[in-house]
């Protein structure tokens, strides 16, 4: 028989997970939105989601309880996704969006730099030709 004391440290625990799940879940939420994938795209997002959290439960399971599951299990990580949900769920999702949308500026900054850059390094690289076979014919 567990002692009261494992078990309140199990259902912290839990309650840690279902922030954690949540935290995921704002975080895949707001990655859908920018990639914005087709329904196959969704499918295999949502499944990968799914196996993730399920990792990340089953983990904190083994590791807590020795993968017992009990009623407090279920309570934790519910009352922690409910908590996080209701709490500091928009903050985080405004940090991930602002995140991504920086990242996605950055990324877009340089690929508009990439072309010219090419073609000022293929005219460089001509002009060095160039040069070359000038001075190979007068050597």
């Amino acid at each position: 028989m567990d002692t009261l004391n494992s078990q309140i440290t199990a259902f912290l625990a839990t309650v840690v997970v279902g922030v954690m799940i949540g935290i995921f879940f704002d975080f895949y939420r707001v990655l859908r939105g920018f990639i914005q994938p087709d329904a196959l795209g969704t499918a295999f997002g949502d499944l990968a989601f799914w196996a993730i959290a399920t990792g990340i439960a089953f983990g904190a399971l083994l590791s807590t309880t020795w993968g017992e599951v009990r009623f407090y299990v279920f309570m934790g990580s519910a009352i922690g996704f409910s908590l996080y949900r209701f709490t500091i769920s928009p903050k985080i999702i405004w940090l991930f969006l602002t995140v991504l949308s920086g990242a996605r500026s950055g990324i877009e900054s340089i690929a508009m730099v990439i072309p010219g850059a090419m073609r000022k390094f293929i005219a460089l690289k001509r002009n060095v030709a160039r040069i070359w076979r000038i001075l190979r014919v007068r050597l």
